[in-house]
């Protein structure tokens, strides 16, 4: 979603033509996966926009359109592919510069910034030192600015493509993160979280229902009760780009959605399964 994050609706009149742009932006995404990374940046652009403005009541005629349905997993695998080849070509500008000009260009940066801060401050009951972020992708934002909010702490990548992984330690490099450690192992089956006392699942670690709830199911079982679990899951007009958590999964855990996220497309569920051995509350 763009950065500048309005929440101003637009006038229901237009609902009716933004509803039917929406959904042809969408099929149009899903048409151009071959297409240029410019035609992918232009349709998703508007779409963004339209999404950024809009109430509530268009996004839920969005989701609920069969057009929509049709196709809402292949568009949540061409958001995920659309942000990774993002981050591919500022990681690629950097280590070909030698310099980080790219990363302070990248448009993303001060959404990853605000986001990073809203979940620090969420898990700073928990004062987490060793943390693991999954799906770290080829340009690791979100690790490097949780390596800057919390100098004291350990922050350790997950990232399934050696290429990416690659490419993340070339770009460490150059932003001075020559610490951060990347992990190269598919989520689906890495297990050894034992050592850490968070793990943080990214938003788009499994695009479609069905692997998302099966991400979900190999976490809840994988990570230790007493490391906090935290997943990213799409809330709002994200629900149209991203992929949600089945909150089903989680009944009868100790878990809590984070309010007021800085960005209306996503937030962060907090999972703590330790909270009654420990007292909290």
């Amino acid at each position: 979603m763009p950065e500048n994050n309005r929440n101003t609706n637009l006038p229901a009149g237009d609902d009716t033509g933004l509803l039917d742009r929406a959904l042809a932006l969408c099929e149009a995404v899903v048409e151009e996966t071959a297409s240029s990374p410019a035609a992918r940046e232009r349709l998703f652009s508007e779409l963004d926009e339209i999404l950024d403005r809009a109430g509530e009541d268009l996004i839920e005629s969005i989701l609920a359109h069969g057009r929509f349905i049709a196709i809402r997993e292949r568009v949540h695998d061409v958001r995920a592919e659309y942000e990774y080849q993002r981050e591919t070509v500022v990681a690629e500008n950097m280590i070909r510069a030698k310099s980080d000009a790219a990363a302070q260009e990248f448009r993303s940066r001060d959404w990853y910034d605000k986001a990073v801060d809203f979940e620090s401050k969420a898990l700073a009951p928990w004062n987490p030192k060793r943390l693991v972020f999954v799906g770290a992708g080829p340009f690791p934002t979100t690790p490097f600015n949780y390596m800057n909010h919390n100098p004291d702490s350990t922050v350790v990548c997950l990232e399934k493509s050696g290429d990416a992984a690659a490419l993340s330690r070339e770009v460490a490099k150059i932003l001075g993160f020559g610490r951060l450690e990347i992990i190269t192992a598919d989520a689906h089956t890495y297990d050894a979280y034992d050592d850490f006392d968070c793990v943080m699942v990214g938003l788009v670690v499994g695009t479609s229902a069905r692997d998302k709830s099966r991400i979900v199911d190999h976490f809840l079982g994988a990570v230790p009760e007493n490391s906090v679990l935290t997943f990213r899951t799409a809330v709002g007009p994200g629900r149209v780009i991203y992929p949600s958590v089945d909150l089903a999964q989680l009944e009868g855990l100790d878990y809590r959605i984070m309010p007021d996220p800085p960005h209306k497309s996503f937030t962060m569920i907090l999972v703590d399964r330790g909270a009654a051995k420990r007292g909290r509350t």
